[in-house]
């Protein structure tokens, strides 16, 4: 079924009734009152099996909280780098000391192997970090700790409901820290929670709270605003209608006043001292928003799985690509599905310009960014990560129709080998077919036409351009094949000059309309080849061959087991003579406008 704009990259968690809870509540000076911050604690202890339980203004302020009092001044943490430049600051804020250990690329966490080298006579503690809903390797990670006497402290703002052999994710080491901000499974706009089995630890960070004011209400609106407003043009039919065009727009165009609107950390500045509006008291009314979201998480996390499932199958086996492990246990929840590729931007693009609506991870490698080159290390897994992940939608309103959309914009693009086209690229494409091929329909319409042309086919999910270069880089031969042929033409007509060239061309346009679509007799609606051609001085040398060899290459990938390629029967042509010699078989001939066509058949199958 046609789709004219997908469904945004992520929505919230939110529902219209947490928006008008959160009214009623502020309006009846209830925000501040009751003892549900209370409730919500002994409820996350009954459900993690854990003494324990603080309700957190921010999860990073729980990072912080569990740092200071598990740590002594200017001993080692030892962390992952890839993460926000926050959980770093909260560490130095802490008096702690970051020592940066590399990650496992497949799942984005820290390496077990790499806290177990690092970790020292002055390390004070290990933090890891459950991304994208992902456990890290805990079970194995936490035996290191415990045989080296170290606390580990587990940020699982990203791993709300995780649990590892039936076990809850921050629930292994001395604390865990869960976030209830935002963009949460489980939110509250703003917020978090520490649990831990320690008392002593505990203690600290209830007497450090409690000596402090509650958030402030207008904090809380602020945030629930920018919230609706991002659950407004999220909406399906705003967000297809005008947010996703527009914002398609300033990707494509690179236009950093429209981009930074859906960059979620752009401030990675260092910081010594934690501000003082951090410490502050999780609010009541934030614990009932809380409280109403529990029953929804493991359904919401099986919707997510079912999505990561179909991502996983149809994505693992793409060479150069990496994505997660499927998990089905609950160690994964799948926050997020992480897929990384370089150059990441030649997808998203791609994917962008089949209307598709995706989002580059801004994450950066934080043992490599200059406000913490004191505390820097060489963390190369870290570093290819931070620039190739793409976070793919799941979350549970979006739907299996837009994940089987999303498989299919991506394996379109890497069935045409993952190629990015340039403005320079279009317009050598254009005057090497004028050059190549004069006396063609695309040629006689002029430059301008062929440059539209190529434009449109090198974007089009529908059509797999392949191209071979010469020694200097320059495009030497070029190769389209349509996978609709039938309904190029009048793609054509909308998205090219093609209705003006009309006008001026009238018999011409008309005769490549038909020859596009193909003779009536002979059309078969399988892909066809439309366009092969080599530069004059570099003819002889094997490159259609090659393109061929490759475009058969790219369509197996794509499942296709069979394209057809049509030419002029007159017996001059040398075509008939190289499609013969290649294994084409002729399947019939048809005559257009005058003119007969031999029709040419290739099944893949038989290699």
């Amino acid at each position: 079924m046609f789709e004219l704009a997908p469904m945004p990259r992520f929505r919230l968690y939110t529902r219209a009734s947490d928006y008008a809870h959160l009214l009623r509540d502020v309006l009846l000076g209830r925000a501040t009152r009751g003892d549900d911050a209370a409730r919500l604690e002994r409820e996350i202890c009954r459900r993690f099996d854990v003494p324990y339980a603080v309700c957190m203004p921010q999860g990073r302020v729980g990072i912080y909280l569990a740092i200071k009092h598990t740590i002594k001044p200017g001993q080692k943490v030892v962390l992952s780098p890839y993460t926000i430049a926050d959980v770093i600051n909260m560490v130095i804020c802490a008096g702690g000391r970051p020592v940066f250990a590399d990650i496992d690329r497949q799942s984005t966490n820290i390496l077990a192997e790499d806290i177990e080298r690092l970790i020292d006579g002055e390390t004070g503690a290990v933090m890891v970090t459950h991304l994208h809903g992902l456990s890290c390797d805990i079970e194995r990670i936490a035996t290191i700790c415990r045989s080296r006497n170290v606390p580990l402290i587990e940020d699982a703002a990203q791993s709300f409901g995780a649990r590892v052999n039936g076990k809850a994710v921050g629930t292994f080491g001395d604390a865990g820290v869960f976030s209830f901000g935002m963009y949460k499974n489980v939110t509250a706009f703003y917020g978090g929670m520490i649990v831990t089995r320690d008392e002593r630890l505990y203690h600290a960070v209830r007497a450090a709270l409690d000596a402090t004011p509650y958030m402030s209400c207008s904090t809380v609106i602020a945030k629930a605003v920018k919230a609706l407003v991002t659950d407004v043009v999220t909406s399906p039919l705003l967000f297809k209608t005008c947010v996703y065009w527009l914002f398609r727009f300033g990707y494509l165009h690179e236009i950093r006043a429209i981009n930074k609107h859906v960059m979620v950390e752009l401030d990675t500045s260092r910081t010594h001292a934690l501000p003082a509006s951090y410490l502050r008291r999780f609010l009541p009314v934030q614990a009932r928003m809380v409280m109403r979201q529990l029953p929804r998480v493991d359904a919401n996390a099986a919707v997510r799985i079912g999505y990561s499932r179909l991502y996983y199958e149809a994505l693992s086996s793409i060479p150069d690509v990496v994505v997660p492990a499927f998990r089905d246990d609950g160690s994964y929840v799948y926050n997020y599905f992480p897929l990384q590729y370089h150059p990441r931007t030649a997808l998203v693009r791609s994917a962008m310009r089949q209307r598709r609506d995706m989002a580059v991870q801004h994450l950066k490698n934080c043992a490599s960014l200059p406000s913490f080159a004191p505390e820097y290390r060489d963390c190369p897994n870290a570093e290819a990560t931070a620039a190739q992940v793409i976070l793919l939608p799941n979350y549970p309103r979006y739907g299996e129709r837009s994940v089987v959309r999303n498989i299919a914009a991506l394996r379109r693009f890497f069935a045409g080998g993952g190629e990015h086209f340039s403005d320079d690229d279009v317009n050598r494409l254009a005057e090497l077919h004028m050059t190549s091929l004069p006396d063609s329909n695309v040629s006689v319409l002029g430059a301008e036409y062929a440059r539209a042309f190529y434009r449109y086919v090198t974007d089009s999910s529908r059509e797999l351009t392949m191209i071979d270069r010469d020694a200097a880089g320059r495009i030497s031969a070029a190769a389209v094949i349509s996978l609709e042929p039938d309904s190029l033409p009048r793609r054509l007509v909308f998205r090219t000059p093609l209705l003006w060239h009309m006008v001026a061309h009238p018999r011409r346009m008309f005769a490549w309309a038909l020859t596009l679509r193909g003779p009536a007799a002979a059309r078969s609606h399988m892909p066809e080849l439309i366009l092969i051609y080599t530069s004059p001085e570099e003819r002889g040398r094997g490159r259609a061959t090659t393109l061929i060899q490759r475009a058969e290459t790219h369509l197996r990938r794509l499942g296709i087991d069979a394209y057809e390629v049509k030419t002029v029967a007159d017996p001059s042509n040398p075509t008939l003579a190289f499609y013969r010699s290649r294994g084409f078989t002729p399947r019939k001939t048809a005559s257009e406008l005058g003119r007969r066509f031999q029709v040419f058949e290739r099944q893949l199958h038989e290699g």
